[in-house]
């Protein structure tokens, strides 16, 4: 064979032979030598860590900048996985790399599964902790200058079937997540309005059932679907900007967080829409579980901490709301609307926590509220916490109520209803109370500070209901004078036990009741009258 003799074409010749013979090169060691030099690499490090990783398989794409992975495991050397991976696959962009910039196109991860772990023993590491100082530990001291970060961008990252295992032998916590799916997209290290170092990406996760249990309470929250999506952004250096659309069930929660580290500011924002209750009713510290069937919030909420103190103010509406309690289980309290409005909730520079509320309106409310033969209401009985027989000192409580302070302004029901009921008086009074309204002004549980207290109301046929006085919110017991005014009430309607006088039937009559709940230093010094009028006997 003879080669052309214009000169020109024989050096294309040439030069077309070389790069075909060097392409077959670099494709011949990509696809047999690279990945047994890789794995070879991989496992051999990491015996030097003191750890073992084991790679079924590696298959190299040269051309396409591919490389996968099958049967990927890391092991602590006679210990447990802390992570293995089904399948993984990465591909890279040439455009980019020509450029200088660690460009990658897709990243995909099949069930990977991660073990995050500590130790029963004090000062006891999380495992991942130990392997991110090992390898610290085993770089050599550089004096060099650092050199500046690459670029680094990935269109696509997909993680599917991911499992994570929590295990904290210290606080005795132990929970599983997953399988769940994880999206991110556009993602760099620079910022790509300006080409500086900065952070920004798009991201979505599909959680589906998560079962969350609460060490400090030992309660499960469940939730039946959850998805989250945001975006991360850099738009100053020193500044970081994150937005994420959480969904839980039906609702939806939407966060922006602003972040300067140099400055310790956090910051952020939370709108609130048709977010279910019923998760968090669980989780009240309750003697006998609570349930809701309905209930959704909606509102918005500002956090923000500086120079360890935090604040978090805002306003929040709960709709169509209601508690059941007992076996079986009864309506305890509900209402077409509660709105709290000015919340401030913050950490005082004095080490104090204090909660202000503007107003807290109950549109319709509805709730039983009784007094037992001991004049315990039934939500203390609720939540009250057996104590002993003993009379508690004064430091104790002194010192529970300085370190938290609440103050709320009014506290306002507008046409409500009360299933009232008074065993402790004889003879026992009970009755329905409705179109309730009024409100108790200067709710607050600092030491000398008093609630008053204004409601008003109707009974059936005729009555009518008043409630007027103070309470002392730091202790009820102890400093409280309330006077409940009942008049004309159906003696039918609030006790069986009248409908007999002198031993004859009584067909109809009229009740007014003074009750006078008053306390001073944990004594009940109360005065009760009873007025029955307006009698009809029926005729034997």
């Amino acid at each position: 064979m003879r080669l052309p003799s214009n000169r020109p074409l024989r050096i294309t010749l040439m030069s077309g032979v070389v790069l075909a013979i060097l392409a077959s090169l670099f494709w011949l060691i990509g696809v047999t030598w690279a990945p047994t030099w890789i794995k070879k690499q991989i496992e051999g490090y990491s015996q030097q860590l003191g750890y073992s990783i084991q790679i079924q398989s590696i298959d190299v794409k040269p051309f396409q900048l591919v490389v996968q992975v099958q049967g990927l495991r890391l092991d602590q050397i006679q210990g447990k996985q802390l992570f293995g991976l089904d399948a993984g696959l990465i591909r890279l962009r040439w455009s980019k790399l020509i450029t200088g910039e660690l460009g990658v196109q897709d990243l995909q991860l099949t069930n990977p599964s991660i073990l995050l772990e500590r130790a029963a023993g004090a000062g006891s590491k999380w495992n991942w902790m130990q392997l991110i100082e090992t390898i610290n530990a085993q770089k050599p001291p550089s004096t060099e200058a650092k050199p500046k970060a690459i670029k680094v961008s990935v269109d696509r990252l997909a993680i599917q079937g991911a499992r994570l295992q929590f295990r904290d032998g210290q606080t005795k916590f132990a929970d599983d997540l997953g399988p769940f799916s994880l999206n991110l997209r556009q993602l760099s290290n620079y910022r790509q309005a300006s080409d500086e170092p900065g952070v920004e990406g798009l991201y979505e996760l599909d959680l589906g059932k998560v079962d969350l249990l609460i060490p400090s309470l030992n309660k499960m929250v469940v939730f039946e679907k959850v998805q989250a999506s945001g975006g991360v952004s850099s738009p100053e250096p020193d500044q970081l900007e994150a937005k994420l659309n959480l969904k839980l069930d039906a609702g939806v929660l939407d966060f922006f967080f602003h972040l300067e580290p140099k400055q310790n500011l956090i910051k952020i924002d939370v709108a609130i829409d048709n977010l279910s209750v019923a998760p968090m009713i669980t989780l009240l510290p309750a003697n006998n579980p609570l349930q809701t069937n309905s209930g959704v919030m909606a509102g918005k909420l500002q956090y923000q901490t500086r120079q360890g103190l935090w604040s978090t103010s805002g306003d929040l509406s709960l709709k169509n709301f209601e508690i059941t309690e007992g076996k079986p289980r009864q309506a305890f309290m509900k209402w077409h609307q509660a709105d709290f409005k000015q919340i401030d909730l913050r950490r005082l520079a004095s080490g104090k926590t204090s909660l202000t509320i503007d107003e807290i309106l109950f549109d319709q409310p509805d709730f039983k509220y009784d007094l037992d033969e001991q004049g315990f209401s039934n939500i203390r009985r609720m939540f009250a916490k057996p104590v002993s027989t003993t009379t508690p000192s004064a430091g104790p409580a002194e010192e529970k109520s300085a370190n938290f302070e609440l103050d709320i302004k009014a506290l306002k029901l507008r046409n409500g209803i009360v299933h009232f009921a008074d065993l402790g008086v004889v003879p026992q009074l009970q009755t329905d109370i409705r179109k309730l309204n009024g409100s108790l002004l200067g709710v607050s549980n600092v030491p000398g500070r008093y609630a008053a207290i204004a409601l008003d109301g109707l009974i059936a046929d005729r009555g009518s209901f008043r409630a007027k006085g103070q309470a002392a919110f730091d202790d009820p017991r102890r400093n409280h004078d309330v006077l409940f005014e009942f008049k004309n009430v159906p003696l039918k309607t609030a006790n069986a036990y009248f409908m007999k006088y002198a031993g004859y039937p009584i067909q109809d009559g009229r009740l007014d009741l003074m009750l006078n709940y008053k306390a001073k230093d944990a004594e009940l010094v109360g005065q009760n009258r009873f007025v029955i009028k307006d009698i009809v006997r029926k005729c034997r």
